[in-house]
């Protein structure tokens, strides 16, 4: 697995910049973007208004799935954590005059269908298993392992663009758990100009399986694969003729460079960042 990027979870008081010992042996050091530790958790409700959310480290903003450039719809990611969480934070901003398309109601539908985030997240980087989040405005959320990764997967194509792909060639090895439950706190709200999302994961259920398979692997312990992707899907009226238009427009922390499926954020894990909890607590 390839790095593009790096985060370091670091403890409150990791501010006097020392790094740990072993660092000389880091293969991924010098690409690291700390994040702060929080020692009074957010009250997950949506609203990242709330002071602690002023501590949270924001991530460089999200640029076109194929890397040219930023999207016309931004969007700026927060991360945060302690001892229990891992805390994730969006503002998925709205052009004027454009509404969210909304769907998907229940829990474990397929929310790609909608205006949406997607969250992939791998804590232990000697197996292929790695998490995948999709939350739309209005709070509905879909959550799997993923215990193989794979190309395009037709299943998970947005419902107007399978009409565009052949069903036959597109079914892959990409193999999933989506009866796993990840336990994940989820709230959003909508704004004039944004929706937001609060996210809570439980740190217990990410790292359960990490932890054995890296006891002889210090340099990898506690690094987690980590990639967050948008589908802006919105709607918008015509001013001179009142007909309604739909825009669809995907875009990534780390891009994957596909331009023929922009839509598939499972890439082989070559443009994911690492998210480190070197410095946190056991």
């Amino acid at each position: 697995l390839k790095a593009a990027d790096a985060i370091s979870l670091l403890s409150s008081s990791s501010n006097d910049g020392n790094t740990p010992s072993d660092t000389v042996s880091d293969p991924f050091e010098g690409s690291i973007q700390p994040v702060p530790k929080i020692t009074q958790p957010p009250v997950v409700d949506g609203n990242l208004f709330e002071i602690v959310w002023q501590e949270a480290a924001l991530l460089s903003p999200f640029q076109n799935a194929d890397g040219t450039g930023e999207p016309q719809n931004p969007t700026e990611t927060f991360l945060m954590w302690d001892a229990e969480n891992l805390y994730i934070g969006v503002k998925a901003y709205v052009a004027e005059s454009q509404l969210p398309h909304i769907s998907q109601t229940q829990r474990d539908s397929p929310i790609w269908e909608d205006e949406c985030i997607e969250i992939l997240i791998d804590p232990n980087l000697q197996t292929d298993i790695y998490y995948h989040f999709v939350i739309n405005p209005i709070g509905a959320f879909f959550d799997q392992m993923v215990n193989a990764p794979g190309q395009p997967d037709f299943r998970f194509a947005p419902h107007d663009v399978q009409l565009t792909l052949d069903r036959k060639t597109m079914q892959t090895a990409f193999n999933t758990d989506s009866k796993w439950n990840s336990n994940t706190k989820v709230a959003t709200q909508i704004n004039a100009t944004f929706w937001s999302i609060e996210i809570a994961l439980p740190r217990e259920m990410l790292e359960k399986l990490s932890k054995s398979d890296l006891q002889d692997k210090p340099a990898l312990e506690n690094r987690w694969f980590f990639n967050i992707h948008r589908k802006a899907y919105s709607s918008a009226v015509n001013t001179e003729d009142l007909a309604p238009t739909t825009q669809r427009e995907y875009s990534y922390w780390l891009p994957t460079y596909d331009s023929e499926h922009p839509w598939w954020p499972h890439t082989p894990h070559q443009y994911v960042g690492i998210l480190s909890e070197r410095s946190a607590p056991a």
